[in-house]
């Protein structure tokens, strides 16, 4: 019998031996005499646990797999409350953004590494303070414990390693804006801002799924960076930006969104992306005039790379068309947009024209 040791102690009159690392237990099973072998996990096998990998070190061995409850199936019973609709997120040697799943679902069950008090000072300060609060620890074994509670009461709370959580919305839900969040809710300094009507067409172009990898080059006061990483809210953005004025903003947009997924990458396109993980989407709002550069790098960095290019004057549109067929491109598309606003002048309104701003997609070469 192999397993961590916390798992193996109930089974000491066996033979047991302690392993838990992947690598480690393969070569127990390769040197060992015996005919059967049990290794112990805990929990559901399908559920984060560490059977996936397992598996991949035993593909020479004939494996039969008996899950137990996880963790979630057990806290749910004890507690009385139903989990099918409940968003699952793991925070055990993973990121999540959960102040996002907090946004989008009523309900959030998550897997921890422990640490809850720093986890509900987190939440309480980005306003999550009155959602409810379900803890397990030691789910199962003698000194069990479930403590229920308002989050920001538990901010002082010390919890061991295995502990899980739900998390409930009490009372009136916390909402974000969608696409077109309006301008005057980011803040702002001297750095010009792309506005909320072309932002939200820019985002439909973009086609964002909720696990995709975006570049924002040339981000500004990250206002497309926002909500490029409301909408890809289990992936992440990276926000490219050399102006410090600029830095800052970005800074302070993605602490005022609260949104953990928005990365702020210093300095200048595109030298600092050769260390960035391969992007699904990239968006070009300013290119410092290395616009050949950029693209090249994209297309070397995905070959099949989803892209949206803004563009205010007629020479960047006309040099961005002619890179992105040079570099052969497909699916090109431009769009330009007049957008205007109503302005109030005495009993009146009159409109009030924004620049015209030149929308250009395009998709890299098939892979």
């Amino acid at each position: 019998m192999i397993g961590a040791k916390r798992l193996i102690e109930p089974f000491s009159h066996a033979p047991t031996v302690i392993r838990y690392r992947p690598e480690e237990i393969r070569a127990v099973v390769e040197q060992t005499d015996k005919e059967e072998i049990v290794i112990v996990m805990s929990g559901d096998t399908g559920f984060y646990s560490g059977t996936k990998k397992l598996l991949q070190y035993l593909e020479e061995w004939e494996v039969k797999i008996y899950p137990g409850i996880s963790s979630i199936s057990y806290l749910s019973a004890q507690i009385g409350i139903s989990w099918e609709d409940a968003k699952i997120l793991s925070l055990h040697g993973r990121e999540e953004n959960l102040e996002e799943a907090l946004f989008q679902y009523d309900k959030v069950f998550l897997l921890t590494a422990g640490k809850m008090n720093e986890l509900c000072q987190r939440l309480t300060s980005h306003g999550f303070g009155d959602y409810d609060i379900y803890i397990g620890e030691w789910l199962s074994y003698p000194q069990e414990r479930i403590t229920i509670g308002k989050v920001r009461e538990m901010q002082q709370l010390e919890s061991n390693p295995l502990a899980c959580c739900f998390l409930i919305a009490n009372g009136e839900k916390k909402r974000r804006p969608s696409f077109g969040i309006g301008d005057e809710l980011f803040v702002r300094g001297n750095v010009p801002i792309t506005k909320s009507e072309i932002r939200a067409v820019t985002l439909s172009k973009l086609s964002l799924r909720k696990t995709d990898i975006v570049y924002d080059i040339g981000a500004g006061t990250g206002s497309v960076s926002v909500e490029m990483a409301i909408a890809a809210s289990m992936g992440k953005v990276y926000a490219v930006e050399c102006q410090e004025e600029a830095q800052q903003l970005i800074e302070q947009n993605k602490e005022k969104f609260q949104l953990e997924n928005l990365e702020l990458v210093k300095g200048m396109a595109p030298d600092v992306m050769n260390n960035l993980p391969k992007p699904d989407v990239a968006f070009l709002g300013g290119t410092k005039g290395n616009m050949e550069q950029i693209l090249t790098i994209l297309q070397q960095k995905n070959p099949s790379i989803h892209l949206v290019i803004n563009a205010i004057t007629l020479e960047t549109m006309s040099q961005a068309l002619e890179t992105l067929k040079k570099l052969k491109f497909r699916n090109l598309d431009l769009v330009q947009l007049f957008p205007a606003r109503a302005k109030q002048v005495g009993s009146y309104h009159m409109m009030t024209a924004l620049n015209p701003v030149f929308l250009i997609t395009a998709d890299g070469m098939a892979e």
